[in-house]
C-alpha cells in the first residue's frame, strides 16, 4: 500500500517568530532559525534519538505544522 506517510518537517512558532525542523528520508533532522542560523541549518542527530516531547517543543516554541510526504 502506496499511502504511508513520513514525517519530513516540523514547524515551531513562538515569539512572534517560525523555527524549523528538517527530516530526512535517512531520518536525519536538521534544525533552522533564519534569525540565528540564516541560511545555514544545524544537524541535530537521528529521529530515532528524539520521542514525541522533543519533537513537540524547540526553543520555547511550540510545534504548529506538521509536514507528511509519501
Amino acid at each position: 500500500d502506496d499511502d504511508v506517510m513520513s514525517l519530513r518537517g516540523v514547524v515551531y512558532f513562538g515569539d512572534f517568530h517560525y523555527n524549523a525542523r528538517i527530516i530526512q528520508a535517512n531520518g536525519d533532522i536538521w534544525f533552522n532559525n533564519g534569525i540565528l542560523t540564516g541560511e545555514n541549518s544545524i544537524y541535530e542527530g537521528h529521529i530515532s534519538t528524539l520521542n514525541n516531547t522533543s519533537l513537540k517543543y524547540k526553543n520555547n516554541k511550540h510545534a504548529t505544522a506538521l509536514i507528511y510526504t509519501r
